[in-house]
């Protein structure tokens, strides 16, 4: 586990050097502190606004980040070779791999943590939304983050033997095949206008990720109560789509050629 940790801070250390990253966050802070200024059809109505620009604006940039950080993590350390230096010390690649994940993740964790800081604030105003805030905008912004953390794991496996275009595009159809609801999903199938897309869907979507099941935004927003068990078993789904895939990214970078 220590040898995990010191390739993560190793990460860390390098992902807060770049400045692209300042830079979305600075675009995400726009969108969630100018979301206070948002007043269109009244109080109650800026309330739900504030909620919804926020909440979306945290899931779009989290979103980003995950793809700006994992799609160039592992092959940038190895096209400039500072992934060699690593892997000489008594270090598998399975617990590089680990580190290298988990540097990223808490890069992210640090970045939605601000966000939801700042939205704190922005609600603190409002007291009506406080109680809201502790029981379903923190949970909402939780499984955003294990949503990024499946989307990461998914880009760092794609990232061993596929090139920078061809995981951004495969990870994208992933993640749009995932957030495809059952009730559109039918609604593909009973169209019938594209047979094929329709039996893609039907075969691909319970293989994949249910990305789906983290969002919780509308109900959030809505002020619908959310079922106490929700939160932690999707969290547990989340886990355990990450285990398989980061054992399968161990697997396939154990056979990768440097």
């Amino acid at each position: 586990m220590g040898k995990i940790l010191v390739v993560a801070k190793i990460t860390w250390e390098e992902n807060v050097r770049r400045k692209i990253f300042y830079l979305l966050f600075f675009m995400a802070l726009i969108l969630v502190g100018g979301s206070r200024f948002v007043n269109i059809f009244g109080l109650g109505a800026q309330s739900k606004l504030i909620r919804e620009f926020s909440l979306t604006g945290i899931g779009l940039f989290g979103l980003i980040f995950t793809f700006a950080l994992f799609l160039f993590s592992l092959p940038g350390e190895i096209e400039r070779k500072t992934i060699y230096p690593i892997l000489a010390k008594p270090i598998t690649r399975a617990q590089y791999l680990w580190g290298k994940y988990l540097g990223d993740m808490a890069l992210i964790f640090v970045y939605m943590a601000a966000l939801v800081g700042i939205l704190y604030l922005i609600l603190a105003t409002d007291k009506s939304d406080s109680n809201m805030l502790i029981n379903s905008i923190f949970p909402a912004v939780w499984l955003m983050f294990v949503e990024c953390a499946v989307v990461g794991a998914i880009l760092l496996f794609f990232s061993i033997f596929l090139s920078y275009p061809l995981n951004l595009s495969v990870t994208l159809l992933i993640y749009i095949i995932g957030n495809i609801s059952a009730t559109y999903q039918k609604m593909i199938l009973s169209a019938g206008q594209n047979p094929v897309a329709g039996w893609l869907t039907d075969i691909l979507k319970p293989m994949l990720p249910q990305f789906d099941l983290f969002h919780i935004k509308n109900a959030v927003i809505q002020n619908y109560i959310i079922d106490p068990h929700y939160v932690p078993l999707t969290t547990l789904y989340g886990i355990l789509y990450i285990v398989i895939i980061m054992i399968l990214s161990a697997l396939a970078f154990r056979r990768k050629e440097l």
